[in-house]
């Protein structure tokens, strides 16, 4: 189950004008009322227009931004009926709630998470001021519960009564294991026992949702033993807890109880690895697939609202403007031509740039230009030497800059943390980091959000440069669909691009990039017909690819409907057209097979994938032989698979 409000940009930017507006009112109206409490007509306006602005926020399904005009209405009719009296406090109180709206809606805009838990003492404050119990913490930490785990082998998943009986002999050593570790906290070795038993429940788990129970377990057992959260009685009860769900699967619970408590805990342990103050191997993956930097104040070292304003950085747009790309040029000129000379100027433009940065408040990017202008210092005098390893970080920063002042709203949540990582580097530079270091080191282990970051920036060039090839030799072919030796390059480069995928744990996506290299291959052994579906369906899958790599970089939301939407074009494209399509007896067995392998693990997507387009050709075989009720019932079939 989804707990968190998806923010769709484009529907907010419909109905914002009118919501400042509204607010503005609204705000009119209060400070009419606090120069005469005894007109409660303006009052009365004020609530109205509050009860307005809600019911367009439930609209647009931003529950957070929601919660907040609510309880602020609600103090508003709590001093309207007489329960609290108009005090100064309470006013200032209101205002601050009506001022808040349109700034945060404003965030929302550009990437921020409608996550309530970042104005909870405001929220609390209003509440308070007409006696109403406070939220805490957890009330309002809402992750997206439809995160799953990365991708594991299906060979291993048990079916639920053998789950059952395979819990319950694991269960004895979980329980003495979590006593020895009661008994000596400061026993790390003992955490790790856990996580080793957790890992071994997590993989076999017959059920996604207990599978995803025991990944966020063993983030949180990684934040407990790296000492990312200090150890308390609250955080052991949660391992108790964990202790308990051990018990409901062992004895066969109801899956609802089961649902219930698993969900109940998931969010505990998810909000108490968003406070790690640090985070590494486990618990960096999972506080990064559940973005928790972004929904909780604090995490990662960040307090209040991480992003600047929009109206700085659209002030930050126009005072830098054409100072960027001087400096990017000149940058180049250094680096390409060895050209000195263009030292001295790009130290000037970068200082003037820093100065405008300070002046707009706008810290963080002042200090990636800093280290910036630093390093060109250095470069001037000869205490480091010229080359890739400074060049390209150099750039990076430079773009970065760039693409923040243009459009953050595209970097999304991550913005944060990509600069404070390119400052990060910068410094590493400037005190002599190891210049024959390049490259990126992939371990085993877990990567941090840093690594991850560089990885994909790493993996999305290369990503790229194949797609520019299978761009052009699609283009080609599409004008002589005969000559099928234009293709000849591109099933490798395929494959190069579902390499790199895979590498960065990409698994949704490099399952898009097998689709496109059968119907490729098909079209070069002639097994199907180039016409103008199938080749639209490979454009748009070659253009989702580089949109997902794109968005990857930039942290932004629903990247998964990209990749759905992709293959749907691809299955519509394919219908009654494969070797196959007319003959049912071949897709009946096709489906029966698809339909084993699906059953036997659900997160077998190819399986799923293969099934859906069979049901698809025999909807289509159906309608060429007017066989119009079959027809109907694989269309729903189809249909149902698809809300799967």
């Amino acid at each position: 189950m989804s707990t968190q409000s998806k923010v769709d940009p484009n529907t907010l930017g419909w109905v914002k004008a009118e919501i400042d507006e509204t607010l503005k009112q609204a705000r009119l109206a209060l400070e009419s009322y606090a120069e005469n409490t005894a007109d409660e007509s303006k009052l009365r306006f004020c609530t109205t227009y509050l009860h307005q602005v809600l019911g367009t926020l439930q609209m647009v399904e931003l529950d957070g931004a929601a919660m907040l005009a609510r309880e602020t209405e609600a103090l508003a009719e709590s001093v309207l009926s007489g329960k609290t009296e108009p005090h100064a406090a309470v006013i200032e109180t209101l205002i601050r709630g009506i001022l808040t709206l349109p700034d945060y809606l404003a965030r929302l805009q550009f990437g921020q998470p409608d996550a309530p838990l970042r104005f909870l003492p405001l929220l609390n404050e209003l509440r308070e001021g007409h006696g109403v119990a406070p939220y805490n913490e957890l009330d309002l930490f809402q992750p997206d519960l439809d995160v799953r785990p990365p991708k594991r082998n299906s060979d291993e998943r048990l079916s639920e009564a053998d789950y059952a009986v395979y819990t319950k002999k694991v269960r004895p050593a979980f329980q003495a294991t979590l006593l020895n570790w009661l008994r000596d906290t400061g026993n790390f070795r003992h955490l790790e026992d856990l996580s080793t038993l957790i890992e071994r429940l997590q993989n076999q788990a017959p059920l996604a949702l207990v599978e995803q129970q025991f990944w966020v377990a063993r983030g949180y057992l990684d934040a407990l033993a790296s000492g990312a959260v200090a150890i308390n009685n609250d955080r052991k009860k949660l391992l108790a807890r964990l202790e308990q769900q051990l018990k409901k699967i062992a004895i066969g619970s109801d899956r609802s109880l089961l649902r219930n408590s698993c969900e109940a805990l998931i969010k505990s342990m998810l909000y108490e690895v968003g406070q790690a103050h640090s985070a590494t191997r486990h618990a960096a993956e999972v506080r990064r697939a559940f973005a928790l930097d972004a929904l909780i104040p604090g995490a990662g070292g960040e307090t209040g609202f991480s992003m600047p304003t929009p109206e700085a950085m659209q002030s930050l747009s126009q005072a830098l403007g054409a100072e960027i790309g001087q400096a990017q040029d000149l940058l180049s000129t250094y680096f390409e031509n060895n050209d000195s000379a263009s030292l001295e100027p790009l130290i000037s433009l970068l200082h003037r740039m820093s100065g405008t940065l300070e002046m707009l408040g706008v810290d963080l990017l002042k200090a990636l230009v800093d280290e910036t202008a630093g390093l060109c210092q250095q470069l001037q005098r000869n205490e480091l030497t010229p080359g890739e390893h400074l060049s390209m970080p150099m750039a990076g920063a430079m773009l970065l800059l760039e693409n923040s002042t243009r459009d953050i709203q595209a970097l999304g949540v991550g913005w944060k943390t990509q600069v404070e990582d390119a400052i990060g580097g910068l410094q590493r530079l400037r005190a002599g980091a190891d210049e024959s270091a390049s490259g990126i080191e992939i371990s085993d282990t877990s990567l941090t959000d840093s690594e991850f970051k560089q990885l994909v920036a790493a993996v999305g060039g290369e990503i790229r440069t194949n797609l520019g090839k299978i761009e052009e030799a699609l283009e080609t072919f599409a004008a002589a669909p005969r000559q099928t030796e234009l293709l000849d390059a591109v099933p490798q480069s395929l494959n190069q691009i579902q390499g790199a995928l895979q590498i960065l744990g990409q698994e949704r996506a490099a399952e898009l990039v097998v689709d496109a290299h059968q119907q490729v291959q098909n079209l070069h052994d002639g097994q199907i017909a180039a016409d103008s579906d199938i080749l639209d369906a490979l454009a748009v899958a070659v253009g989702t690819i580089g949109a997902y790599i794109e968005g990857l970089e930039h942290d932004r939301p629903h990247l998964e409907a990209l990749l759905v939407a992709a293959h749907n074009d691809m299955a519509a494209a394919l219908t009654g057209k494969r070797p196959h399509s007319g003959h049912p007896d071949a897709l009946l067995s096709g489906i029966e097979t698809s339909l084993s392998v699906w059953l036997a693990d659900h997160t077998d997507r190819s399986a799923l994938n293969a099934m859906q387009q069979d049901l698809r050709d025999l909807v289509w075989l159906a309608l060429q032989q007017k066989q119009e009720r079959i027809g109907k019932l694989c269309a729903q079939m189809v249909s149902l698979l698809d809300m799967v």
